[in-house]
């Protein structure tokens, strides 16, 4: 099922002063790739494109005088100084078709007391069925101690999805707290100023 929806008119101009204009209107100049076929120009809404290109890996359903194409995001070109999508390259494909994509790593559970989880990656890639792309894959390391390594072939992957990079690597790691100093005060040499006051006055 498609993350967002769109109805998709077909871009007939072209050139930089149509695309600032239809911009400065609220539309995004967009093509759609399809494997075999012509490049469809067309043109989304700016407002409801920006929030669904924050979602990774997200399943456009888009509508274009009356064909549905499904499709991921390929590249989203912005301005370098406003951050405005200027440019959305979307790339067609099948809900059964398999893509490669990143997906986050969610790492779940406590170490034992005295000890920490150090994650190497972010994220994960992983060979999918494009109409069921996880949000995140899953590793438990609840009740892990100090030495305790755990690789990629420990994911819970779901259902159709398996890791694209080798499950040998290791991705998280549990080693020891670092001990905190402990700060001396060098109290040699007698007492307060007060008390040194009061000598003086002596």
């Amino acid at each position: 099922m498609a993350d967002y929806q769109f109805n998709a008119p077909v871009r007939s101009d072209f050139g930089k002063g149509f695309a600032r204009r239809a911009r400065a209107a609220g539309s995004v100049p967009s093509v759609i790739y399809s494997k075999g076929e012509t490049p469809l120009h067309i043109m989304l809404p700016m407002h409801e494109v920006t929030q669904a290109v924050r979602l990774p890996n997200a399943l456009f359903e888009v509508e274009v005088e009356g064909s549905k194409y499904n499709a991921l995001v390929k590249h989203v070109q912005r301005d370098f100084v406003t951050r405005q999508i200027e440019h959305v390259d979307l790339l067609e494909v099948d809900s059964k078709q398999i893509v490669t994509v990143a997906v986050e790593l969610k790492v779940e559970g406590e170490t034992k007391p005295g000890s920490k989880a150090v994650v190497s990656v972010k994220t994960v890639e992983v060979h999918t069925p494009a109409g069921s792309i996880p949000r995140n894959v899953i590793l438990d390391i609840d009740g892990s101690d100090i030495g305790a390594h755990f690789k990629i072939a420990d994911i819970k992957f779901p259902d159709g999805v398996v890791s694209a990079v080798d499950d040998s690597r290791i991705i998280v790691a549990v080693k020891e707290l670092a001990k905190k100093k402990e700060t001396q005060i060098d109290v040699a040499g007698g007492g307060s100023d007060a008390d040194a006051g009061a000598s003086d006055a002596a």
